[in-house]
């Protein structure tokens, strides 16, 4: 009886030794599928980022550019009402300038004038004699 109770015994303390190193293994078995499944999402969900990464560098690029043509456009307008501000000017002088030629075509006419009516008078007096 002491051996069929130590017999019992070993064979149960087998038994629970198998079930726990089996439990165990299966255990281990499911953590590592599952450590599978978190690998497989944890690396689609890096090719989304990455992805996402280019998509962010397209744009921030695109943005950049963006700035780069409204500070070109800035100094267009900066430039063109610097060049509308020259051309007001210029305007202006050349104004100045036609009525100053306006007024020397004028008195080199009058001039002339006289010039042509002194000489004809001359030319009256030379004739009459």
């Amino acid at each position: 009886m002491i051996l069929s109770a130590f017999s019992s015994l070993f064979l149960y303390n087998l038994l629970y030794q198998q079930f726990f190193e089996g439990t165990f293994l299966n255990q281990l078995r499911e953590d590592y599928e599952k450590a599978q499944v978190d690998i497989e999402n944890i690396q689609r969900l890096l090719d989304t980022k990455k992805d996402y990464g280019k998509t962010l560098q397209q744009r921030e690029e695109l943005i950049r550019q963006e700035y780069k043509d409204a500070l070109d456009a800035e100094d267009l307008r900066a430039r063109r009402t610097r060049l509308e501000h020259e051309k007001a000017w210029a305007l202006t002088n050349e104004k100045e300038l036609v009525s100053i030629n306006i007024v020397v075509q004028s008195i080199i006419s009058n001039k002339y004038c006289r010039s042509l009516n002194a000489v004809l008078t001359v030319l009256r007096l030379l004739s009459h004699d």
